[in-house]
């Protein structure tokens, strides 16, 4: 019976201690998602340039919302839908973008709409890991919610579908 119990206390233990590890690897899923996003971007007027993926953000103190609007992100012309998977861990807020189905064969770029609750006001560094941008500057930037409710970051790409407009 003690042997049993030894057993049943180690199982515990090790239990506990693998989800720690998984959290700390994965980080905290926060409460957050893709609100929306534009069709593709291949004839829309925008504000920015298509050689820069940008990061708007804005803090609402009053429910600790979080609204990012992510700037020429690429994906394919034509996935079956967007989302993404957002995650706490220490001090960095990890946005990673995904599309379900590439349908066409060809990339463009998009805005989109994330919402983040239950963020209080603090120093963060936002990290959006993007499928399409791998090996280029990475978009991951601090903000400091105590002494900027909003601000923008951007990184210069200019690799496809980055870019186009400056191919012509």
């Amino acid at each position: 019976m003690k042997k049993y119990v030894t057993l049943i206390v180690w199982f515990v233990f090790c239990l506990f201690a693998f989800i720690r590890c998984e959290e700390n690897l994965i980080g905290k899923r926060l409460s957050g998602k893709l609100i929306s996003n534009t069709d593709c971007k291949t004839s829309l007027k925008s504000n920015y340039p298509d050689t820069l993926s940008c990061m708007e953000y804005a803090w609402d103190a009053s429910d600790n919302t979080l609204s990012l609007t992510h700037i020429n992100a690429g994906f394919n012309c034509c996935p079956e839908s967007l989302y993404c998977k957002i995650s706490l861990s220490n001090d960095t807020i990890y946005i990673q973008e995904f599309e379900k189905k590439a349908l066409c064969d060809c990339n463009c770029l998009y805005d989109l709409s994330i919402e983040i609750n239950d963020i209080t006001a603090k120093t963060y560094i936002l990290h959006v890991i993007e499928p399409y941008a791998e090996g280029l500057d990475p978009l991951c930037f601090t903000i400091n919610l105590n002494a900027n409710k909003s601000g923008l970051y951007s990184v210069v790409r200019k690799q496809y579908p980055w870019g186009l407009s400056s191919v012509y």
